[in-house]
């Protein structure tokens, strides 16, 4: 990241995913990194429930990454944007099977109201924020 203007992280998916602590094992590096290369702007995937700070299970580690993000923030000014995201719509594509004969896997009960998003909404978003001059201080954006 040395020398970089603008720094994007999303924080994988995968069977490591599901644990809190190993969520926010990224934090104090991309802390660091915001600390040390003078990054004008970074925008944090993160995800709705972060807000909560804890109780929200494994977001909880994204909530952590937030606050380590934002504390290296109040320390160097850089401009910060979490992105706090709905479920993706692509991970219907895991159970194309399922789909087809009529059931729908979530990790939520079917009757919980939960937002969905299209990666590419945030993409879009996180693109047009990182290209806008006019942003700073640390601003959460929800995407629904």
């Amino acid at each position: 990241m040395t020398g970089g203007r603008h720094e994007t992280h999303r924080q994988p998916a995968g069977p490591q995913a599901e644990a809190g602590p190993s969520r926010a094992r990224p934090g104090p590096g991309l802390a660091a990194a915001m600390r040390q290369n003078g990054i004008a702007r970074v925008v944090f995937l993160s995800s709705i429930g972060a807000e909560k700070r804890h109780g929200a299970g494994f977001v909880d580690g994204l909530a952590r990454i937030e606050q380590r993000l934002d504390a290296a923030r109040e320390q160097t000014g850089t401009a910060l944007l979490h992105l706090r995201c709905g479920y993706f719509m692509t991970n219907l594509l895991t159970d194309l099977d399922g789909l087809r004969a009529g059931r729908l896997a979530t990790t939520r009960p079917l009757d919980d109201p939960m937002p969905w998003v299209d990666p590419r909404d945030i993409a879009t978003v996180a693109t047009l924020r990182l290209l806008a001059g006019d942003w700073g201080a640390t601003q959460p954006a929800p995407i629904r």
